[in-house]
């Protein structure tokens, strides 16, 4: 079963790999295990999608909880295949890293002009 959750304290050897995985590693200082463990310690949402213990999909963002989210990071596992739980958004591609239209993006894109109102459920 797919769930997603809140992971302030995300291993940086799990985030790795999903980044390795995703192809975000070609853009990312993986080779850099003090830097990626600062960029998750200095993030200030991680949300991760995991199938029960395994970790499929890892969002990193920087908000201010009020009006703005700036999403650094969205990457999944492209072997896990595609489900009715498995959220599909606009960019949702065949990498597997459209779990965007989680509740909390949902929450925090609410009342901004940040993402169309379609993703997050407004009418």
């Amino acid at each position: 079963m797919l769930t997603y959750k809140l992971e302030p304290n995300l291993s940086t050897t799990e985030f790795i790999d999903v980044l390795v995985r995703s192809t975000l590693a070609e853009r990312r200082p993986v080779d850099r295990f003090d830097v990626m463990t600062g960029m998750l310690k200095h993030a200030d949402l991680i949300v991760t999608a995991r199938i029960d213990k395994l970790l499929v999909g890892v969002s990193r963002a920087i908000t201010d909880y009020s009006y703005c989210k700036y999403l650094s990071d969205l990457g999944g596992r492209p072997s896990i295949p595609r489900s009715r739980d498995w959220p599909r958004t606009p960019s949702s591609d065949s990498r597997g890293s459209g779990f965007a239209h989680t509740p909390c993006t949902r929450r925090c894109a609410q009342g901004s002009n940040l993402l169309p109102a379609h993703w997050y459920g407004a009418t």
